[in-house]
């Protein structure tokens, strides 16, 4: 099949290209998108990988790189090969902290390749995992006031230096001077996005869009530097999760459905099933929405190249064209975003729960650094703006019966699970409860009674 007719359905599909997307593949898309700028980034490359199948070779050989970083003044003499190696597992994993670093440089072939980011200066431009994904979602940002300030801030975090991650890694870091700007390819790949598209995305996801700002608002003046990056590409990773439920909804759906979070813990349980039933729902849509998108006449233009990429050919025999694909992208980032569960590959029955870390980030996306809410306002928040619900809201058992949740108790199942998520809270500094029934909720534990 031709691949570029593929990109260019998925272009006019979704706007990037759904693959084996980690989180960390979508940062460097997205800075590489922002800052227009990479590096080749060879010495460190060589210095993190520190196995390849049946062994390394060439430059990769610890006595090879040890003369060609001492050649290049690189690393001081003293360093005999013992301490090399020492510091190429500390490398390995400062650099490698997604496992998504692999040898680059001949004589093996890119297979992609991304660092841990803290700085534009790790940002390089191998093989690219997010199909364009940062792209996408830095050109929506344009289309809109909030937006366009999220970008800037977003840009002037990646932009800052010396943090002791870069000052570790400096003698295996391109210097500053040896940027590369970047050949944008996106329009030949997937076609030229259209302005009248992306307002209509920038619409659709404004909320979301406003949610992620408020959270680098919350993270500007207090947080670590490299909490701040994390916690930036998690937020605009889930406005990407939520933009694939909301933009693969029925055009006729007055609502995006319900996401329906199980915080028990307890397998078996109804919250449990009525959870795996949302993501399972959710998955559906996604799974279905070229085929939706193509019978409302969305690839008008583009139909013989649909004919082309839905033909899938077994034994020399057409077959029924399938979308695992998508259902695999969709998968893939709800459990690397930590908004599903269990993230064992071999487990494919998934449930939405948060983790630690995404839960703490969703709240400092609904709230400011200086409120303190009940745990029922705090519900609504975070069901307004991403659609989560746990049965913290008094509308929560009607809304999730009208979405198809049927058989959830409201004190055997709704209560039980809210009181866990505020147990949760309460563990992780997020929560206190001054009196039976009265849970509040803050990013900031000091401001809590």
């Amino acid at each position: 099949m031709n691949k570029p007719t593929k990109q260019r359905i998925h272009g006019r599909a979704f706007g990037y290209e759904p693959g084996r997307m980690k989180p960390v593949h979508f940062a460097t898309g997205y800075f590489l998108a922002v800052t227009e700028n990479w590096y080749l980034l060879e010495w460190l490359n060589k210095g993190a990988v520190t196995s390849h199948g049946k062994g390394l070779k060439e430059d990769y050989l610890p006595e090879n790189l040890i003369e060609a970083l001492r050649s290049g003044e690189r690393i001081s003499p003293r360093i005999d090969r013992t301490k090399l190696e020492a510091l190429r597992q500390q490398v390995h994993a400062a650099a490698d902290n997604d496992s998504a670093v692999f040898a680059a440089f001949p004589p093996y072939s890119q297979f992609g390749n991304d660092y841990t980011l803290t700085s534009s200066r790790f940002v390089t431009n191998h093989k690219r995992k997010d199909g364009f994904a940062g792209y996408f979602i830095a050109r929506v940002l344009e289309r809109s006031e909030t937006g366009r300030k999220l970008r800037e801030l977003s840009k002037l975090w990646i932009m800052q230096s010396s943090d002791p991650f870069e000052r570790f890694l400096a003698p295996l870091l391109d210097p500053e001077d040896q940027g590369r700007h970047w050949k944008n390819e996106y329009d030949a790949k997937f076609g030229e996005l259209e302005d009248v598209r992306l307002d209509e995305v920038s619409a659709l996801m404004q909320v979301q869009t406003e949610a992620v700002s408020q959270l680098c608002r919350n993270l500007d003046d207090s947080s670590p530097h490299h909490a701040k990056i994390r916690s930036l590409i998690l937020g605009l990773s889930c406005w990407l999760f939520a933009y694939l439920i909301r933009g693969s909804a029925s055009p006729g759906e007055s609502a995006p459905p319900l996401i329906f979070m199980d915080f028990l813990g307890q397998p078996g349980t109804r919250c449990r099933v009525q959870s795996r039933a949302s993501f399972a729902r959710h998955r559906e849509l996604v799974y279905r929405s070229y085929e939706m998108w193509h019978l409302a006449g969305r690839f008008e233009g583009l139909s013989e190249d649909y004919q082309r990429f839905t033909s899938a050919k077994k034994s020399g025999e057409l077959k029924d064209f399938d979308f695992k694909f998508l259902e695999q992208h969709f998968s893939d980032l709800t459990v690397r975003i930590g908004i599903a569960q269990p993230r064992a590959a071999v487990v494919k029955q998934k449930h939405y729960e948060c983790q630690p870390d995404t839960l703490r980030m969703l709240l400092a996306s609904v709230l400011t650094s200086e409120e303190v809410l009940p745990l029922t306002e705090l519900a609504q928040r975070l069901k307004a703006t991403w659609g989560i619900s746990f049965g913290g809201c008094v509308d929560d058992h009607a809304d999730l019966q009208e979405a198809g949740h049927l058989g959830l108790d409201e004190d055997d199942d709704l209560r039980t699970n809210r009181r866990a998520l505020a147990e949760l809270l309460k563990t992780m500094n997020l929560a206190v409860e001054p009196s039976d029934g009265l849970v509040l909720c803050s990013t900031e534990s000091t401001l809590l009674p």
